[in-house]
């Protein structure tokens, strides 16, 4: 049960962290300009807010080319 609540805490501690940072400042230009790109899909452009595309290719190490 203790080991249970270590890795829940340490989940929770880790979420509140990567959720707080401030991604956006990290995004590359290239990152922004596609997805701010107005040929994008509508439905795309409305899922932004949850699938946060700026953060994830961030994440991932997206870059041009």
């Amino acid at each position: 049960m203790v080991r249970y609540s270590l890795v829940l805490t340490a989940s929770l501690v880790a979420m509140a962290a990567l959720t707080l940072s401030p991604v956006h400042a990290k995004s590359p230009d290239a990152i922004s300009a596609a997805i701010a790109d107005a040929s994008r899909p509508e439905t795309d452009k409305q899922r932004d807010a949850n699938r946060k595309p700026a953060e994830t290719l961030a994440f991932v190490g997206v870059k041009p080319g």
